[in-house]
């Protein structure tokens, strides 16, 4: 054989290795599966060390986590409406007459109030419609009804209607009177107990105040008075409520604690610019945001141990709801952390385009899961708000503004 042919056999030999190879590869490559890069940016000045403790905690799934998109048999991700939804308000069990949680949303175009079950269709509840709406809040009446409030503008000014339900599903129907309240209500939070009293944010003399009141907002207990007028209020516990100031990548934001009783306001987070925060019922964990070095960063907040640790993924305030018993959070996170703008005002402002997949993380435990959505569910693409039920086994989230249930079946 001469040396030409032992030229042409040994290259054709490795070709065929090199062939077999690459189909070897081909097929053993778990199929549906997306790894992407998770960048933790440090929450504390000593960088080194919290690196350093991070991996050796969790190893290399801080650089790199790898997702497997295939879903669960055992779960139903459906669509709910097909006309787009303006906001959401759960309403949980044990805190109305019926079984189950109640889910209350408003047709964005038509202004149409609608209520839903886990196991029922929805339900148009409303006579008149309500344009423009911005926002929804329900609460309890003394009179086994619903007292639900409803922020929407006319000519740029914002307001509050209120109107009132019954409780029973199979007479909400009926004639409902729409009443619309003082303009000087800026915000209404309902009570963290079962009772009727909300917790109002007024602006009377560019002064803004803090009162608890009852339902006919008769009996004003005013609690707190500032000149500063952009507080975001969150009143998750009879004794205290988390103050925060309006979040914008060029300002530095502070976070407070107001004790109801003696009124004293105490600082628990400050000087981070972008400053969001979501406190859990107990009170104990508050998930923050902020902006730094052009990168968004998330962190779990213990007002216990007055620790700040770092999250793995990125849990964002406004794609996140906290769970009770045990608390839990549910979230839509990034898949894609580059490139999400100034935050928060690019992502209020609707200018972030991203894709994401939901988590659960227990603070107490630590444990961190990946809900994986059957196979075929459509993208989540433009997550805006998310909401999980008293069970926990079933989420319902607005993508694209259209109204989502997903079920993970027992």
């Amino acid at each position: 054989m001469n040396k030409k042919k032992i030229i042409i056999i040994s290259i054709i030999v490795i070709l065929i290795i090199i062939s077999f190879l690459f189909i070897s590869l081909i097929f053993t490559q778990k199929p549906n599966s997306t790894n992407f890069v998770v960048q933790i940016t440090n929450l504390f000045p000593n960088s080194n060390a919290i690196n350093s403790t991070l991996s050796s905690k969790f190893g290399n799934e801080i650089d790199q986590l790898s997702i497997d998109r295939t879903g669960s048999s055992k779960s139903e991700f459906n669509q709910i409406t097909d006309f787009s939804v303006s906001d959401l308000f759960l309403i949980k069990d044990g805190q109305s007459s019926t079984t189950s949680d109640i889910l209350f949303f408003i047709d964005k175009d038509k202004g149409n109030l609608y209520q839903k079950t886990k196991y029922e269709d929805i339900l148009k509840i409303s006579n008149q419609t309500i344009l423009d709406s911005k926002k929804i809040i329900v609460t309890n009446s003394v009179d086994k009804k619903y007292n639900i409030y409803i922020k929407t503008e006319v000519g740029g000014v914002p307001y509050f209607l209120n109107t009132k339900l019954s409780q029973n599903l199979s007479s909400s129907t009926k004639q409902n009177i729409i009443k619309k309240l003082p303009n000087y209500i800026q915000d209404i939070k309902p009570s963290p107990l079962k009772d009727s009293s909300i917790l109002l944010t007024t602006k009377i003399n560019d002064q803004i105040n803090l009162s608890i009141t009852d339902q006919n907002l008769e009996k004003q207990i005013k609690i707190f008075s500032s000149p500063y007028q952009n507080w975001i209020v969150d009143w998750f516990s009879t004794k205290n409520i988390i103050l925060s100031t309006r979040p914008s990548h060029k300002l530095q934001g502070k976070a407070y604690s107001l004790d109801i009783q003696d009124k004293s306001l105490d600082p628990i987070i400050k000087d981070f610019y972008g400053l969001t925060t979501l406190t859990s019922y107990s009170g104990k964990y508050i998930l923050i945001n902020y902006f730094m070095n052009d990168s968004i960063v998330s962190g779990l907040y213990n007002t216990e141990s007055k620790v700040l640790e770092p999250n793995k993924l990125l849990f964002l305030t406004n794609t996140c709801t906290w769970s009770k018993d045990p608390e839990r959070l549910y979230c839509a996170v990034p898949i894609n952390t580059k490139n999400l703008g100034l935050y928060p005002d690019d992502l209020y402002k609707g200018k972030v385009k991203t894709t994401y997949q939901l988590y659960s993380k227990e603070p107490a435990s630590g444990a961190q899961n990946f809900i994986s959505l059957p196979p075929n569910s459509p993208e989540l693409k433009k997550v805006t708000l998310i909401k999980v039920d008293s069970s926990q086994r079933t989420i319902y989230l607005l993508n694209s503004d259209k109204l989502y249930q997903y079920d993970l079946l027992p």
